[in-house]
């Protein structure tokens, strides 16, 4: 018996939650109230959000790891068609507005 759920008995890798998901959990640690992954993909389709999730987009582009913002960008893209150049400049104006000087923007190989 497979006592790891990660690992499905049939051996197929297990399920990747999509990054949305994964992004609005981490930027809803530090928080009481938790950023649903449909509000988080509108401000960044936008480069808008709502007041009450103002903290926790911020404290997303601040601190999470520039690989799991670059999933983001590119579900964003592919599921809504939207260019990923525009979701990184969405993701700076939002970051400019919590006066977050960290670069954002696509990783260079």
């Amino acid at each position: 018996m497979n006592a790891n759920p990660a690992h499905d008995t049939n051996g197929a890798e297990p399920a990747r939650r999509p990054a949305l998901d994964v992004a609005a959990q981490s930027a809803s640690t530090s928080y009481r109230t938790h950023l649903p992954p449909d509000v988080l993909g509108e401000a960044l389709r936008t480069g808008t959000m709502p007041d009450a999730f103002g903290p926790h987009i911020g404290t997303l582009l601040d601190e999470a790891p520039m690989s799991m913002l670059a999933k983001v960008v590119e579900q964003i893209h592919a599921e809504d068609g939207l260019p990923q150049g525009q979701v990184w400049t969405n993701m700076r104006s939002l970051a400019r507005l919590w006066q977050i000087t960290r670069e954002l923007g696509p990783l260079l190989a």
